[in-house]
Protein backbone atom coordinates (compact mmCIF):
# COMPACT_ATOMS: atom_id res chain seq x y z
CA UNK A 1 0.00 0.00 0.00
CA UNK A 2 1.12 3.55 -0.65
CA UNK A 3 2.82 5.48 2.14
CA UNK A 4 0.34 8.33 1.66
CA UNK A 5 -1.18 8.86 5.15
CA UNK A 6 -4.49 9.95 3.62
CA UNK A 7 -5.02 6.41 2.25
CA UNK A 8 -6.74 3.97 4.59
CA UNK A 9 -7.06 0.19 4.51
CA UNK A 10 -9.89 -1.91 5.96
CA UNK A 11 -10.41 -5.67 5.71
CA UNK A 12 -14.00 -6.47 4.72
CA UNK A 13 -15.51 -9.95 4.76
CA UNK A 14 -14.73 -10.28 1.05
CA UNK A 15 -11.34 -8.59 0.81
CA UNK A 16 -9.29 -5.49 1.68
CA UNK A 17 -10.39 -2.03 0.53
CA UNK A 18 -8.46 1.23 0.42
CA UNK A 19 -10.24 4.49 1.14
CA UNK A 20 -9.01 8.03 1.63
CA UNK A 21 -9.46 11.24 3.60
CA UNK A 22 -11.16 14.08 1.79
CA UNK A 23 -10.95 17.75 2.77
CA UNK A 24 -12.84 19.34 -0.12
CA UNK A 25 -16.41 20.21 -1.07
CA UNK A 26 -18.55 17.67 -2.95
CA UNK A 27 -18.32 18.55 -6.63
CA UNK A 28 -19.38 17.25 -9.98
CA UNK A 29 -15.96 16.20 -11.26
CA UNK A 30 -14.59 13.70 -8.76
CA UNK A 31 -15.23 12.28 -5.33
CA UNK A 32 -11.60 12.93 -4.38
CA UNK A 33 -10.74 16.47 -3.33
CA UNK A 34 -7.86 17.17 -0.95
CA UNK A 35 -7.39 20.79 -1.95
CA UNK A 36 -8.76 22.31 1.26
CA UNK A 37 -7.34 22.46 4.80
CA UNK A 38 -10.78 21.79 6.26
CA UNK A 39 -11.73 18.93 8.60
CA UNK A 40 -11.12 15.66 6.68
CA UNK A 41 -13.87 13.13 6.05
CA UNK A 42 -12.97 9.46 5.67
CA UNK A 43 -14.46 7.75 2.60
CA UNK A 44 -14.60 4.30 1.03
CA UNK A 45 -16.47 4.51 -2.28
CA UNK A 46 -17.81 1.84 -4.62
CA UNK A 47 -17.27 -1.11 -2.26
CA UNK A 48 -18.97 -4.21 -3.75
CA UNK A 49 -21.67 -5.66 -1.51
CA UNK A 50 -23.21 -8.15 -3.98
CA UNK A 51 -23.41 -9.22 -7.58
CA UNK A 52 -26.41 -10.36 -9.56
CA UNK A 53 -27.34 -11.79 -12.91
CA UNK A 54 -30.17 -10.13 -14.77
CA UNK A 55 -33.50 -10.91 -13.02
CA UNK A 56 -31.94 -13.08 -10.35
CA UNK A 57 -31.55 -12.36 -6.65
CA UNK A 58 -28.25 -10.89 -5.55
CA UNK A 59 -25.45 -13.11 -4.26
CA UNK A 60 -22.28 -12.24 -2.29
CA UNK A 61 -19.51 -10.79 -4.46
CA UNK A 62 -16.54 -13.00 -5.31
CA UNK A 63 -13.77 -12.50 -2.72
CA UNK A 64 -10.55 -10.70 -3.61
CA UNK A 65 -7.04 -10.73 -2.13
CA UNK A 66 -5.35 -7.63 -3.49
CA UNK A 67 -6.47 -4.32 -1.93
CA UNK A 68 -9.35 -2.78 -3.87
CA UNK A 69 -8.89 0.97 -4.34
CA UNK A 70 -12.23 2.60 -3.44
CA UNK A 71 -11.66 6.28 -4.17
CA UNK A 72 -14.36 6.93 -6.77
CA UNK A 73 -18.04 6.03 -6.85
CA UNK A 74 -18.79 2.71 -8.49
CA UNK A 75 -20.80 2.33 -11.69
CA UNK A 76 -24.52 3.06 -11.59
CA UNK A 77 -27.16 0.52 -12.53
CA UNK A 78 -28.21 1.25 -16.15
CA UNK A 79 -31.41 3.29 -16.12
CA UNK A 80 -33.48 5.99 -17.77
CA UNK A 81 -32.43 9.58 -17.21
CA UNK A 82 -35.14 11.71 -15.55
CA UNK A 83 -34.69 15.19 -16.97
CA UNK A 84 -37.21 17.28 -15.01
CA UNK A 85 -35.11 17.13 -11.85
CA UNK A 86 -32.26 18.75 -13.75
CA UNK A 87 -34.62 21.65 -14.38
CA UNK A 88 -35.29 22.15 -10.68
CA UNK A 89 -31.97 21.91 -8.87
CA UNK A 90 -28.81 23.80 -9.60
CA UNK A 91 -26.29 21.59 -11.48
CA UNK A 92 -24.06 20.91 -8.42
CA UNK A 93 -26.93 19.09 -6.73
CA UNK A 94 -27.47 16.51 -9.46
CA UNK A 95 -23.97 15.98 -10.79
CA UNK A 96 -22.99 12.32 -11.04
CA UNK A 97 -19.40 11.58 -10.11
CA UNK A 98 -19.48 8.05 -11.52
CA UNK A 99 -19.53 8.25 -15.30
CA UNK A 100 -20.04 4.58 -16.12
CA UNK A 101 -23.01 2.21 -15.96
CA UNK A 102 -22.69 -1.49 -15.26
CA UNK A 103 -25.32 -4.12 -14.71
CA UNK A 104 -22.74 -6.52 -13.29
CA UNK A 105 -20.78 -4.14 -11.02
CA UNK A 106 -23.46 -1.66 -9.98
CA UNK A 107 -24.25 -3.13 -6.54
CA UNK A 108 -21.88 -1.19 -4.32
CA UNK A 109 -21.90 0.86 -1.12
CA UNK A 110 -20.16 4.05 -0.01
CA UNK A 111 -18.99 4.61 3.57
CA UNK A 112 -18.49 8.12 5.01
CA UNK A 113 -17.36 9.14 8.52
CA UNK A 114 -15.20 11.68 10.32
CA UNK A 115 -11.48 10.96 10.20
CA UNK A 116 -11.26 10.03 13.89
CA UNK A 117 -13.70 7.10 13.67
CA UNK A 118 -11.87 3.78 13.93
CA UNK A 119 -12.57 0.08 14.40
CA UNK A 120 -13.89 -0.57 17.89
CA UNK A 121 -15.58 2.83 18.33
CA UNK A 122 -19.09 1.42 17.73
CA UNK A 123 -20.50 4.73 16.53
CA UNK A 124 -24.12 5.04 15.28
CA UNK A 125 -24.70 4.06 11.66
CA UNK A 126 -27.08 5.91 9.33
CA UNK A 127 -27.83 3.94 6.20
CA UNK A 128 -29.56 5.77 3.40
CA UNK A 129 -31.88 4.14 0.87
CA UNK A 130 -32.71 6.91 -1.59
CA UNK A 131 -34.22 6.95 -5.03
CA UNK A 132 -34.46 9.85 -7.45
CA UNK A 133 -38.18 9.87 -8.16
CA UNK A 134 -39.40 9.63 -11.70
CA UNK A 135 -42.70 7.94 -11.11
CA UNK A 136 -41.29 5.70 -8.41
CA UNK A 137 -38.66 2.94 -8.41
CA UNK A 138 -37.65 3.97 -11.94
CA UNK A 139 -34.30 5.57 -11.38
CA UNK A 140 -31.60 6.39 -8.83
CA UNK A 141 -27.87 6.33 -8.04
CA UNK A 142 -25.83 6.95 -4.91
CA UNK A 143 -23.19 8.93 -6.82
CA UNK A 144 -25.53 11.93 -7.21
CA UNK A 145 -24.20 14.93 -5.30
CA UNK A 146 -27.51 15.35 -3.45
CA UNK A 147 -26.81 12.12 -1.53
CA UNK A 148 -23.26 13.07 -0.49
CA UNK A 149 -23.13 13.44 3.34
CA UNK A 150 -19.64 15.00 3.42
CA UNK A 151 -20.71 18.44 4.63
CA UNK A 152 -23.22 17.01 7.11
CA UNK A 153 -20.54 14.81 8.68
CA UNK A 154 -18.01 17.64 8.67
CA UNK A 155 -20.38 20.03 10.45
CA UNK A 156 -21.39 17.48 13.11
CA UNK A 157 -17.78 16.37 13.65
CA UNK A 158 -16.92 19.94 14.68
CA UNK A 159 -19.41 19.42 17.55
CA UNK A 160 -17.82 16.11 18.57
CA UNK A 161 -20.57 13.99 16.98
CA UNK A 162 -19.26 10.73 15.52
CA UNK A 163 -21.34 8.62 13.15
CA UNK A 164 -21.13 6.75 9.85
CA UNK A 165 -23.33 7.34 6.80
CA UNK A 166 -23.66 4.66 4.14
CA UNK A 167 -25.26 4.95 0.71
CA UNK A 168 -25.60 2.37 -2.02
CA UNK A 169 -27.08 1.31 -5.33
CA UNK A 170 -29.81 -1.20 -6.03
CA UNK A 171 -31.62 -2.23 -9.17
CA UNK A 172 -34.55 -0.08 -10.29
CA UNK A 173 -37.10 -0.10 -13.12
CA UNK A 174 -37.64 -3.42 -14.89
CA UNK A 175 -34.11 -4.53 -14.02
CA UNK A 176 -35.20 -4.48 -10.40
CA UNK A 177 -38.96 -4.95 -10.60
CA UNK A 178 -40.03 -7.30 -13.38
CA UNK A 179 -42.05 -10.44 -12.65
CA UNK A 180 -43.51 -13.11 -14.90
CA UNK A 181 -44.62 -16.73 -14.80
CA UNK A 182 -41.43 -17.65 -16.68
CA UNK A 183 -39.31 -16.13 -13.92
CA UNK A 184 -41.38 -17.78 -11.18
CA UNK A 185 -41.12 -21.19 -12.84
CA UNK A 186 -37.36 -20.82 -13.21
CA UNK A 187 -36.74 -19.90 -9.56
CA UNK A 188 -36.30 -22.88 -7.15
CA UNK A 189 -38.48 -21.11 -4.56
CA UNK A 190 -41.04 -19.74 -7.00
CA UNK A 191 -39.93 -16.15 -6.37
CA UNK A 192 -40.20 -13.60 -9.17
CA UNK A 193 -39.75 -9.84 -9.21
CA UNK A 194 -38.76 -7.48 -6.39
CA UNK A 195 -35.06 -7.90 -7.22
CA UNK A 196 -34.36 -4.32 -6.18
CA UNK A 197 -35.97 -5.01 -2.81
CA UNK A 198 -33.82 -8.09 -2.29
CA UNK A 199 -30.79 -6.00 -3.29
CA UNK A 200 -31.62 -3.73 -0.36
CA UNK A 201 -31.74 -6.72 1.97
CA UNK A 202 -28.29 -7.79 0.74
CA UNK A 203 -27.08 -4.23 1.24
CA UNK A 204 -28.38 -4.15 4.83
CA UNK A 205 -26.88 -7.58 5.56
CA UNK A 206 -23.51 -6.37 4.28
CA UNK A 207 -23.70 -3.51 6.77
CA UNK A 208 -24.47 -5.91 9.61
CA UNK A 209 -21.50 -8.10 8.72
CA UNK A 210 -18.92 -5.42 7.91
CA UNK A 211 -19.60 -2.06 9.49
CA UNK A 212 -17.81 -2.85 12.76
CA UNK A 213 -14.56 -3.00 10.76
CA UNK A 214 -15.10 0.66 9.83
CA UNK A 215 -15.89 1.72 13.41
CA UNK A 216 -19.68 1.35 13.32
CA UNK A 217 -22.05 -0.48 15.63
CA UNK A 218 -24.12 -3.17 13.84
CA UNK A 219 -26.53 -3.12 16.77
CA UNK A 220 -27.23 0.58 16.24
CA UNK A 221 -28.17 0.95 12.57
CA UNK A 222 -30.77 3.50 11.48
CA UNK A 223 -32.04 3.09 7.92
CA UNK A 224 -33.51 6.17 6.28
CA UNK A 225 -34.99 6.67 2.87
CA UNK A 226 -36.78 9.35 0.91
CA UNK A 227 -39.66 8.86 -1.51
CA UNK A 228 -39.37 5.38 -3.04
CA UNK A 229 -36.50 4.74 -0.60
CA UNK A 230 -38.97 5.26 2.26
CA UNK A 231 -41.47 3.05 0.43
CA UNK A 232 -38.87 0.27 0.29
CA UNK A 233 -38.01 0.58 3.97
CA UNK A 234 -41.66 0.56 5.03
CA UNK A 235 -42.01 -2.75 3.18
CA UNK A 236 -38.79 -4.11 4.70
CA UNK A 237 -40.15 -3.53 8.19
CA UNK A 238 -42.00 -6.85 7.84
CA UNK A 239 -38.76 -8.72 7.05
CA UNK A 240 -37.93 -10.68 10.20
CA UNK A 241 -34.16 -10.57 9.77
CA UNK A 242 -31.98 -8.19 11.76
CA UNK A 243 -31.46 -5.35 9.29
CA UNK A 244 -31.86 -2.13 11.29
CA UNK A 245 -32.88 -0.92 14.74
CA UNK A 246 -34.50 2.35 13.76
CA UNK A 247 -36.04 3.69 10.58
CA UNK A 248 -36.75 7.17 9.20
CA UNK A 249 -39.40 7.44 6.49
CA UNK A 250 -39.09 10.70 4.56
CA UNK A 251 -41.92 11.47 2.14
CA UNK A 252 -42.90 7.89 1.52
CA UNK A 253 -44.70 4.92 3.05
CA UNK A 254 -46.31 1.61 2.11
CA UNK A 255 -48.97 3.01 -0.23
CA UNK A 256 -46.97 5.77 -1.88
CA UNK A 257 -46.89 3.27 -4.73
CA UNK A 258 -49.27 0.32 -5.01
CA UNK A 259 -48.22 -3.28 -5.42
CA UNK A 260 -48.38 -3.84 -9.17
CA UNK A 261 -50.79 -6.55 -10.29
CA UNK A 262 -49.45 -9.78 -11.69
CA UNK A 263 -51.31 -9.04 -14.93
CA UNK A 264 -49.38 -5.77 -15.32
CA UNK A 265 -46.07 -7.51 -14.70
CA UNK A 266 -46.95 -10.16 -17.29
CA UNK A 267 -47.93 -7.42 -19.73
CA UNK A 268 -44.57 -5.67 -19.20
CA UNK A 269 -42.82 -8.97 -19.80
CA UNK A 270 -44.77 -9.62 -23.00
CA UNK A 271 -44.02 -6.09 -24.22
CA UNK A 272 -40.31 -6.72 -23.72
CA UNK A 273 -40.54 -9.95 -25.69
CA UNK A 274 -42.42 -8.17 -28.48
CA UNK A 275 -40.02 -5.22 -28.69
CA UNK A 276 -37.04 -7.58 -28.76
CA UNK A 277 -38.74 -9.80 -31.39
CA UNK A 278 -38.34 -12.88 -29.18
CA UNK A 279 -40.67 -15.73 -30.16
CA UNK A 280 -39.13 -18.72 -28.36
CA UNK A 281 -41.48 -21.54 -27.36
CA UNK A 282 -40.20 -22.27 -23.84
CA UNK A 283 -39.83 -20.02 -20.82
CA UNK A 284 -36.16 -20.89 -20.41
CA UNK A 285 -35.45 -19.95 -24.03
CA UNK A 286 -37.35 -16.68 -23.70
CA UNK A 287 -35.42 -15.73 -20.56
CA UNK A 288 -32.11 -16.70 -22.14
CA UNK A 289 -32.83 -14.46 -25.13
CA UNK A 290 -33.84 -11.53 -22.90
CA UNK A 291 -30.74 -11.95 -20.75
CA UNK A 292 -28.57 -11.94 -23.85
CA UNK A 293 -29.96 -8.59 -24.99
CA UNK A 294 -27.37 -5.79 -24.86
CA UNK A 295 -28.14 -3.56 -21.90
CA UNK A 296 -28.30 -0.53 -24.21
CA UNK A 297 -31.19 -2.14 -26.11
CA UNK A 298 -32.98 -3.04 -22.89
CA UNK A 299 -32.74 0.54 -21.58
CA UNK A 300 -34.13 1.77 -24.90
CA UNK A 301 -37.11 -0.53 -24.47
CA UNK A 302 -37.60 0.71 -20.90
CA UNK A 303 -37.83 4.31 -22.10
CA UNK A 304 -40.73 3.39 -24.37
CA UNK A 305 -44.27 2.62 -23.30
CA UNK A 306 -43.50 0.58 -20.16
CA UNK A 307 -44.24 2.86 -17.19
CA UNK A 308 -45.88 0.99 -14.34
CA UNK A 309 -43.29 -0.90 -12.34
CA UNK A 310 -43.30 -1.88 -8.70
CA UNK A 311 -43.53 -4.69 -6.20
CA UNK A 312 -45.04 -7.99 -7.25
CA UNK A 313 -47.06 -10.21 -4.94
CA UNK A 314 -45.04 -13.40 -4.55
CA UNK A 315 -47.33 -16.41 -4.88
CA UNK A 316 -45.18 -18.73 -2.81
CA UNK A 317 -44.90 -19.99 0.74
CA UNK A 318 -41.10 -19.87 0.65
CA UNK A 319 -39.65 -18.77 4.02
CA UNK A 320 -37.38 -16.39 2.09
CA UNK A 321 -40.30 -14.51 0.53
CA UNK A 322 -40.87 -10.97 1.84
CA UNK A 323 -43.55 -9.72 -0.56
CA UNK A 324 -46.02 -12.61 -0.23
CA UNK A 325 -48.62 -10.69 1.79
CA UNK A 326 -51.33 -8.86 -0.18
CA UNK A 327 -51.52 -6.01 2.35
CA UNK A 328 -48.41 -4.85 4.18
CA UNK A 329 -50.47 -2.49 6.36
CA UNK A 330 -52.48 -5.47 7.61
CA UNK A 331 -49.28 -7.27 8.57
CA UNK A 332 -48.07 -4.20 10.42
CA UNK A 333 -51.43 -3.74 12.16
CA UNK A 334 -51.13 -7.32 13.41
CA UNK A 335 -47.72 -6.48 14.86
CA UNK A 336 -45.72 -8.45 12.32
CA UNK A 337 -42.79 -6.09 11.91
CA UNK A 338 -39.24 -7.15 12.69
CA UNK A 339 -38.74 -7.57 16.45
CA UNK A 340 -35.37 -5.86 16.00
CA UNK A 341 -37.02 -2.50 15.14
CA UNK A 342 -37.59 -0.20 18.12
CA UNK A 343 -38.50 3.22 16.76
CA UNK A 344 -39.76 5.07 13.69
CA UNK A 345 -39.49 8.69 12.64
CA UNK A 346 -41.68 9.75 9.72
CA UNK A 347 -42.68 12.94 8.02
CA UNK A 348 -43.35 14.94 4.88
CA UNK A 349 -42.44 18.23 3.28
CA UNK A 350 -45.12 20.92 3.47
CA UNK A 351 -45.46 21.33 -0.31
CA UNK A 352 -44.73 17.79 -1.51
CA UNK A 353 -46.67 18.13 -4.75
CA UNK A 354 -45.16 21.38 -6.05
CA UNK A 355 -42.15 19.84 -7.80
CA UNK A 356 -44.16 17.02 -9.37
CA UNK A 357 -46.82 19.52 -10.44
CA UNK A 358 -44.05 21.45 -12.19
CA UNK A 359 -42.80 18.29 -13.89
CA UNK A 360 -46.31 17.33 -15.06
CA UNK A 361 -47.35 20.93 -15.89
CA UNK A 362 -50.53 20.24 -13.91
CA UNK A 363 -51.53 23.91 -14.03
CA UNK A 364 -52.67 23.24 -17.61
CA UNK A 365 -55.71 21.10 -18.50
CA UNK A 366 -53.63 18.48 -20.40
CA UNK A 367 -51.17 18.29 -17.53
CA UNK A 368 -53.96 17.98 -14.99
CA UNK A 369 -55.51 15.14 -17.01
CA UNK A 370 -52.14 13.37 -17.03
CA UNK A 371 -51.85 13.78 -13.26
CA UNK A 372 -55.32 12.32 -12.75
CA UNK A 373 -54.49 9.15 -14.66
CA UNK A 374 -50.83 8.62 -13.75
CA UNK A 375 -50.56 9.96 -10.18
CA UNK A 376 -54.08 10.09 -8.75
CA UNK A 377 -55.36 6.57 -9.46
CA UNK A 378 -57.61 7.77 -12.28
CA UNK A 379 -59.82 9.76 -9.91
CA UNK A 380 -62.06 11.98 -12.04
CA UNK A 381 -62.13 15.76 -11.89
CA UNK A 382 -65.70 15.88 -10.59
CA UNK A 383 -64.67 13.89 -7.50
CA UNK A 384 -61.62 16.06 -6.92
CA UNK A 385 -63.48 19.35 -7.42
CA UNK A 386 -65.07 19.60 -3.94
CA UNK A 387 -61.64 19.24 -2.32
CA UNK A 388 -59.22 20.85 -4.80
CA UNK A 389 -59.51 23.55 -7.43
CA UNK A 390 -59.35 22.66 -11.13
CA UNK A 391 -56.72 23.97 -13.57
CA UNK A 392 -56.95 27.56 -14.68
CA UNK A 393 -54.74 28.51 -17.62
CA UNK A 394 -54.33 31.99 -16.12
CA UNK A 395 -52.20 30.42 -13.40
CA UNK A 396 -49.31 30.17 -15.81
CA UNK A 397 -50.27 32.79 -18.41
CA UNK A 398 -50.67 35.74 -16.09
CA UNK A 399 -49.15 35.43 -12.63
CA UNK A 400 -49.00 38.73 -10.71
CA UNK A 401 -46.52 41.06 -12.38
CA UNK A 402 -43.05 40.56 -10.98
CA UNK A 403 -44.11 37.45 -9.06
CA UNK A 404 -43.13 33.84 -9.77
CA UNK A 405 -45.71 31.16 -10.51
CA UNK A 406 -46.67 29.74 -7.11
CA UNK A 407 -46.57 25.98 -7.66
CA UNK A 408 -47.60 25.30 -4.07
CA UNK A 409 -51.10 26.55 -4.92
CA UNK A 410 -51.44 25.61 -8.56
CA UNK A 411 -53.96 22.96 -9.53
CA UNK A 412 -52.64 19.45 -9.08
CA UNK A 413 -50.02 20.35 -6.51
CA UNK A 414 -52.04 19.60 -3.38
CA UNK A 415 -53.75 16.40 -4.60
CA UNK A 416 -50.39 15.00 -5.74
CA UNK A 417 -48.85 15.73 -2.37
CA UNK A 418 -51.80 14.24 -0.51
CA UNK A 419 -52.20 11.08 -2.58
CA UNK A 420 -48.54 10.11 -2.90
CA UNK A 421 -47.01 11.26 0.37
CA UNK A 422 -49.16 12.79 3.09
CA UNK A 423 -52.00 10.27 3.14
CA UNK A 424 -49.76 7.17 2.93
CA UNK A 425 -47.86 8.54 5.93
CA UNK A 426 -51.13 9.11 7.81
CA UNK A 427 -52.22 5.53 7.09
CA UNK A 428 -48.84 4.19 8.20
CA UNK A 429 -49.01 6.29 11.36
CA UNK A 430 -52.51 5.12 12.28
CA UNK A 431 -51.49 1.52 11.60
CA UNK A 432 -48.45 1.60 13.89
CA UNK A 433 -49.97 3.83 16.57
CA UNK A 434 -50.06 1.90 19.87
CA UNK A 435 -49.82 -1.45 18.03
CA UNK A 436 -47.61 -3.98 19.80
CA UNK A 437 -45.07 -6.22 18.12
CA UNK A 438 -46.38 -9.78 17.78
CA UNK A 439 -43.21 -11.31 19.28
CA UNK A 440 -41.96 -8.77 21.83
CA UNK A 441 -45.34 -7.23 22.78
CA UNK A 442 -43.59 -3.83 22.72
CA UNK A 443 -44.97 -0.85 20.77
CA UNK A 444 -42.78 1.27 18.55
CA UNK A 445 -41.58 4.69 19.62
CA UNK A 446 -42.99 6.98 16.91
CA UNK A 447 -42.01 10.54 16.04
CA UNK A 448 -43.85 12.56 13.37
CA UNK A 449 -42.81 15.79 11.64
CA UNK A 450 -43.60 18.23 8.86
CA UNK A 451 -40.80 20.16 7.19
CA UNK A 452 -41.79 23.77 6.48
CA UNK A 453 -38.30 25.25 6.29
CA UNK A 454 -36.78 25.17 2.82
CA UNK A 455 -33.82 26.16 0.67
CA UNK A 456 -35.14 28.99 -1.47
CA UNK A 457 -31.79 29.26 -3.23
CA UNK A 458 -32.59 26.16 -5.31
CA UNK A 459 -35.77 27.55 -6.93
CA UNK A 460 -35.99 27.81 -10.70
CA UNK A 461 -36.33 31.47 -11.79
CA UNK A 462 -39.98 32.36 -12.23
CA UNK A 463 -41.19 29.44 -10.10
CA UNK A 464 -41.89 29.17 -6.37
CA UNK A 465 -41.85 25.64 -4.94
CA UNK A 466 -42.20 26.30 -1.22
CA UNK A 467 -40.95 23.20 0.61
CA UNK A 468 -41.19 20.60 -2.17
CA UNK A 469 -40.52 16.90 -2.50
CA UNK A 470 -36.76 16.08 -2.15
CA UNK A 471 -35.76 19.41 -0.57
CA UNK A 472 -35.28 17.56 2.73
CA UNK A 473 -32.31 15.75 1.19
CA UNK A 474 -30.66 18.99 0.11
CA UNK A 475 -31.03 20.38 3.63
CA UNK A 476 -30.18 17.19 5.52
CA UNK A 477 -27.00 16.52 3.55
CA UNK A 478 -26.01 20.17 3.98
CA UNK A 479 -25.48 21.26 0.38
CA UNK A 480 -23.86 24.38 1.84
CA UNK A 481 -22.42 25.55 -1.47
CA UNK A 482 -26.00 26.64 -2.31
CA UNK A 483 -26.49 29.09 0.55
CA UNK A 484 -24.69 31.59 2.77
CA UNK A 485 -23.38 30.44 6.14
CA UNK A 486 -25.75 32.75 8.04
CA UNK A 487 -28.83 32.09 5.89
CA UNK A 488 -32.15 30.60 6.96
CA UNK A 489 -31.36 27.56 4.81
CA UNK A 490 -28.18 26.97 6.80
CA UNK A 491 -30.16 27.12 10.04
CA UNK A 492 -32.77 24.63 8.83
CA UNK A 493 -30.02 22.34 7.58
CA UNK A 494 -28.25 22.43 10.95
CA UNK A 495 -31.46 21.56 12.80
CA UNK A 496 -32.23 18.61 10.53
CA UNK A 497 -28.68 17.29 10.69
CA UNK A 498 -28.63 17.44 14.49
CA UNK A 499 -32.04 15.79 14.76
CA UNK A 500 -31.24 12.86 12.46
CA UNK A 501 -27.97 12.31 14.36
CA UNK A 502 -29.75 12.39 17.72
CA UNK A 503 -32.31 9.84 16.56
CA UNK A 504 -29.60 7.52 15.22
CA UNK A 505 -27.60 7.80 18.43
CA UNK A 506 -30.25 6.70 20.92
CA UNK A 507 -33.69 6.81 19.31
CA UNK A 508 -34.58 10.22 20.76
CA UNK A 509 -34.53 13.02 18.15
CA UNK A 510 -34.77 15.84 20.69
CA UNK A 511 -35.78 16.47 24.29
CA UNK A 512 -38.83 18.57 23.43
CA UNK A 513 -40.21 16.35 20.65
CA UNK A 514 -42.95 14.15 22.19
CA UNK A 515 -43.54 10.63 20.95
CA UNK A 516 -46.72 10.33 18.91
CA UNK A 517 -49.65 8.51 20.53
CA UNK A 518 -53.12 9.32 19.24
CA UNK A 519 -54.83 8.92 22.61
CA UNK A 520 -52.17 10.46 24.82
CA UNK A 521 -49.82 12.61 22.76
CA UNK A 522 -51.17 13.44 19.26
CA UNK A 523 -48.37 15.85 18.42
CA UNK A 524 -45.95 16.30 15.56
CA UNK A 525 -42.92 18.52 15.18
CA UNK A 526 -42.78 21.39 12.68
CA UNK A 527 -39.32 22.26 11.33
CA UNK A 528 -39.66 25.99 10.71
CA UNK A 529 -37.90 28.31 8.26
CA UNK A 530 -35.73 29.92 10.94
CA UNK A 531 -34.30 26.60 12.13
CA UNK A 532 -36.54 26.58 15.20
CA UNK A 533 -39.19 23.94 15.87
CA UNK A 534 -42.81 24.03 16.93
CA UNK A 535 -45.22 21.39 18.20
CA UNK A 536 -48.56 20.90 16.43
CA UNK A 537 -51.61 19.14 17.85
CA UNK A 538 -52.89 17.06 14.92
CA UNK A 539 -56.43 17.15 16.32
CA UNK A 540 -56.58 20.86 15.50
CA UNK A 541 -55.82 20.62 11.79
CA UNK A 542 -58.36 22.18 9.39
CA UNK A 543 -61.48 20.21 8.48
CA UNK A 544 -60.59 20.31 4.77
CA UNK A 545 -57.36 18.44 5.55
CA UNK A 546 -59.30 15.73 7.39
CA UNK A 547 -61.76 15.46 4.50
CA UNK A 548 -58.91 15.03 2.02
CA UNK A 549 -57.30 12.27 4.09
CA UNK A 550 -60.64 10.48 4.37
CA UNK A 551 -61.22 10.85 0.62
CA UNK A 552 -57.90 9.27 -0.34
CA UNK A 553 -58.15 6.53 2.29
CA UNK A 554 -61.48 5.54 0.74
CA UNK A 555 -60.17 5.89 -2.82
CA UNK A 556 -57.33 3.51 -1.96
CA UNK A 557 -59.77 1.12 -0.26
CA UNK A 558 -57.91 1.66 3.02
CA UNK A 559 -60.49 3.55 5.06
CA UNK A 560 -60.27 0.95 7.83
CA UNK A 561 -56.69 2.03 8.52
CA UNK A 562 -57.45 5.69 9.24
CA UNK A 563 -58.85 6.83 12.56
CA UNK A 564 -58.17 10.51 13.30
CA UNK A 565 -57.47 11.67 16.86
CA UNK A 566 -60.38 13.67 18.25
CA UNK A 567 -60.63 16.60 20.62
CA UNK A 568 -61.34 15.36 24.11
CA UNK A 569 -59.79 14.43 27.45
CA UNK A 570 -56.08 13.84 27.06
CA UNK A 571 -54.04 12.32 29.89
CA UNK A 572 -56.21 14.10 32.44
CA UNK A 573 -55.91 17.46 30.67
CA UNK A 574 -58.60 19.21 28.70
CA UNK A 575 -58.17 20.19 25.08
CA UNK A 576 -57.69 23.76 26.31
CA UNK A 577 -54.72 22.58 28.37
CA UNK A 578 -53.24 20.77 25.35
CA UNK A 579 -53.59 23.92 23.24
CA UNK A 580 -51.75 25.84 25.94
CA UNK A 581 -48.96 23.26 25.83
CA UNK A 582 -48.82 23.70 22.04
CA UNK A 583 -48.37 27.46 22.44
CA UNK A 584 -45.75 27.05 25.15
CA UNK A 585 -43.69 24.64 23.08
CA UNK A 586 -44.15 26.22 19.69
CA UNK A 587 -40.97 28.28 19.81
CA UNK A 588 -38.73 25.81 21.60
CA UNK A 589 -35.70 24.44 19.83
CA UNK A 590 -34.97 20.78 20.05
Amino acid sequence: MSGNPSLLKVETAYGPVIGFEDSGHPNGKSAVDQSSPRFPVKKFLGVPYAQAERWKRAQPPPPWKEPLVCQEFGPSIPQIHVAPFDQFYNPPLLARRGTSNSEEKGLSVNIFCSSDVKEGDKVPVLLVVCVVSGGGLLNGASCVTTYDPTEWIRREAAKGHKFIVISGNYRTNLLGFLASSDLAEEDPEGLAGNYGGYDCISYLKWVQNNIARFGGDPDNVTAFGESAGALLLSHLMICKEKLFRRVILQSGAVHTLPTVSWETHENNYQQLLKKASIKADSGSERLKALRNLPIEDLVTYLSGSIREVGFALENTSSPNAVWNHPCVLSRLKEGHWSPHIESVMMGVCKDEGALLAHMAQSHTPPGYAFVQMEMLNGVTADKLAPLYHSPVQAEIDSPPEGSPLDLTQCSGSQPIGDRLFKVPMELMLCTLDETKNFETQNPLSIYVYTLEGTAKETNVPGRFFGTPHTIDLVLLFNMSNCWAADSESAKVSATLGKTWYNFAKDGCPGLNWPQYQSQHSPYKLIFQQDGECGIQDVRERPEIEKERIKFWAEALDLADFWEPPVIGILDGASSTDSSEMHRNKSNQSI
